[in-house]
């Protein structure tokens, strides 16, 4: 996630972000087709002088183009809206944009030419061509400029030793599972010196920022590299930002932990973390201090310098920073189904409320603020489309305007009639407390309950650290405006779990895994029948990761609710699950709170979906990545294995090469959505009881068919 933090620019009451409804006449559904050619704003930032605001446009690629993921593209745009400007574009990948401080300059990262890594690159928004910043051959991963521009930082691994080249040239290229890792170190560089100089810590460094002055960094790091560290083991250290690089504690590890920043005097470290080791998200905003005379963390554990916040926001969206005066804090917060921008200042003990400065928007990201200019820009998608730039000034809001969006990637989303989307609740059943759980529904435009109740897909978020928001909610695994434009409701539950509710609400599923959590799922479809909504006998059900886990348990524990299922690199048996994951520390830690090898081998059985077998009914499409190394595609092979040895369930399980947990690939990406949809419609629509033909057809209606390239032919490929 990029994420600039600068000063508290201005105050602003909470209040939405006002947009045209989509066209009510529009002409045609949406197809997988046109999700495949959507275009998103993936990264954002302003220009020093508040002038500018440079964007990464993320560009699927065609058909008729070498397969992989998409391009990125660097514009710039006047804040104060306008027409846009192409800097870098073309069959590449530009990647962490950022002003150099001081300049009207954008630094990106690439690799160019016959460069064998990226490397980070400077341009000016006034003409002339991108020059290289960082040396030949030095790899640049995640980089960020001082406070002054007059030096760069980045992340690079530790380069392979001598004896190990030598090994691997010989071809002995065995893989030590879990040890044969290096440390991810920091590299400093002065532009116009030929080297960067190591700064090596026996510590793997995860994210860091400079100090306001300049002459320190302060460094996220974990034992290891390995991804169940990122999550579960990071703590915070300064580091003098010269020789000889000596380093100090400084934020204890609380559990997970997310972004962070410095107060503008120096004397503290803003930080998203948790509220303990067993919360599933980093939930909380401490002000920590610090005492430059030994480091010691005094914000973690002590009430007299912590001040959190009572909301849980989930990794993806929520940011953290400090604001424009020592003792003041922002973040970015999600509650129920909108994010906000939320402010508080403390005092001497430490107290201090929290107040909203704008939101509304069913999502944001990526939020920059700048007291100079009294200035922010972000990314936030609605409804009616997938995430643009958006600009707000103190000019705006003193004169009663709203944040305005300055990008359209997709104008011709608005020849599509894209379905009704809103939010609504339903009680959980009284031996599950009777929680109050809220789901987005999406109906056709237009339909009401008068219509006829209509066959429904339930979308269950994964995670289940996660949320779903009131934004855009359609993408290649999530059928959202594609459904509603086919005749479908589709219904997307924040059951209990899910953050953004608060950590008790996130923590109701902890030891009861597949319990209450998936009970209040089949609750949601229970009051979409009543209500006339749902048809009873046309219920689907999709999700990945942990939603995967859900679609599995529906299709086997609830399968006299649902009559299709999706499973995408799904769980489907917890014991195996356990031993295959490269996150078992996270499991235990924040999802189970409990040690399966201890005792507990019967009751995880008893809440997989493979022990549920035979109660199952529910066709099933499996899909998932060859190459996963989250949720092992053995549990999708499981999976398969007992439906098809049962032998009365029509079940298919299909495998990506090369994908990992999700789908990166165009190709894999319409294959997925078209076999989604097809599913749904032969089993829900047409209420058939035989599978559809393995055979995709690919061609988008109405197109010319793509030729076949001559070497693909003489092989006869």
């Amino acid at each position: 996630m990029h994420l600039i933090l600068l000063a508290l620019p201005f105050f602003l009451p909470a209040q939405n972000v006002v947009e045209a409804a989509a066209d009510t006449g529009a002409a045609r559904a949406m197809t997988p087709w046109d999700v495949a050619r959507l275009r998103s704003v993936v990264d954002v930032a302003l220009s020093p002088d508040g002038e500018h605001v440079a964007y990464l446009l993320a560009i699927p690629r065609t058909e008729d183009e070498d397969d992989g993921s998409s391009w990125t593209e660097l514009h710039v745009v006047p804040f104060d809206g306008g027409d846009s400007r192409a800097y870098v574009t073309g069959k590449g990948n530009v990647g962490s944009i950022a002003w150099r401080p001081g300049t009207n300059s954008i630094s990106f990262r690439q690799k160019r030419g016959d460069d064998k890594h990226s490397r980070v690159w400077l341009l000016p928004i006034d003409g002339g061509e991108a020059q290289p910043v960082t040396p030949e051959g030095e790899a640049a991963g995640s980089y960020k400029w001082s406070p002054d521009g007059s030096r760069l930082a980045w992340t690079k691994g530790a380069e392979k030793g001598k004896e190990v080249k030598a090994r691997e040239k010989a071809g002995h290229k065995q893989i030590v599972y879990e040890e044969d890792w290096r440390h991810t170190n920091l590299r400093l560089f002065t532009p116009g010196e030929d080297e960067s100089v190591e700064v090596e810590l026996g510590m793997s460094v995860q994210g860091f920022e400079w100090s306001p002055d300049g002459t320190r960094l302060a460094l996220a790091l974990t034992p290891t590299p390995l991804i169940d560290d990122s999550y579960m083991s990071k703590s915070i250290w300064i580091v003098d930002a010269a020789a000889p690089f000596d380093a100090r504690p400084a934020v204890a590890n609380n559990g997970k932990m997310e972004s962070f920043g410095w107060a503008s005097d120096g004397s503290a470290i803003v930080v998203q973390t948790a509220l303990d080791i067993h919360d599933p998200a980093a939930s909380q905003v401490a002000y920590v201090k610090i005492q430059a005379t030994d480091g010691r963390a005094v914000g973690v554990g002590d009430p007299g310098w912590n001040w959190v916040t009572d909301n849980a926001m989930p990794a993806t969206t929520a940011q953290a920073g400090a604001g424009s005066e020592p003792g003041s804090a922002w973040w970015l917060q999600h509650t129920g189904f909108t994010d906000e921008v939320m402010f508080a200042e403390l005092d001497e003990t430490g107290a201090g409320e929290a107040q909203p400065m704008w939101g509304g928007l069913g999502s944001m990201r990526s939020v920059e603020l700048d007291s100079v200019h009294h200035r922010a820009v972000f990314l936030a998608s609605t409804p009616n489309h997938p995430f643009e730039a958006f600009a707000y000034s103190h000019d705006e809001h003193e004169a009663g305007g709203r944040p305005r969006r300055l990008t359209n990637a997709n104008p011709w989303l608005s020849e599509c009639e894209l379905g009704s989307q809103s939010v609504i609740t339903w009680k959980s059943r009284p031996d599950n407390g009777s929680w109050p759980i809220e789901g987005l529904l999406l109906t056709p435009r237009g339909w009401t309950a008068a219509d006829g109740p209509l066959p429904t897909i339930v979308v269950v978020h994964g995670g289940p650290e996660s949320n779903i928001s009131n934004g855009w909610v359609t993408n290649y695994s999530y059928p959202g405006h594609m459904a509603t434009g086919a005749g479908y409701a589709v219904l997307m539950p924040n059951y209990r779990a899910s953050t953004g509710y608060g950590v008790a609400f996130a923590k109701a599923n902890q030891k009861d895994q597949a319990g209450a959590e998936f009970d209040d799922i089949v609750d949601g479809v229970h009051h979409l029948i009543a209500e006339g909504i749902a048809d009873p006998d046309r219920i689907g059900v999709t999700g990945g990761s942990y939603g995967g886990y859900a679609t599995a348990w529906m299709a086997t524990y609830y399968s006299d609710v649902f009559a299709a299922g999706v499973m995408f690199v799904g769980i489907s048996d917890f014991l195996s699950k356990v031993g295959t994951t490269d996150i078992p520390l996270e499991m235990e830690l924040v999802h189970a709170t409990e040690r399966i090898s201890d005792g507990l081998w019967v009751k995880y059985l008893e809440r997989s979906p493979i022990y549920h077998v035979n109660n199952a009914r529910t066709p099933l499409l499996i899909m998932h990545g060859k190459d996963d190394p989250r949720v092992s595609p053995t549990q999708s092979m499981e999976m398969h294995r007992h439906l098809k040895l049962k032998g009365d369930v029509p079940v298919r399980l299909v495998l990506y090469p090369g994908e990992g947990h999700g789908n990166r690939k165009r190709s894999n990406r319409l294959d997925y959505n078209l076999r989604m949809m097809r599913w749904f419609d032969a089993f829900l629509v047409e209420q058939r009881t035989v599978k559809p033909p393995i055979e995709v057809d690919y061609a988008e209606p109405g197109s010319e068919p793509v030729e076949a390239s001559a070497d693909l032919e003489e092989e006869g490929r």
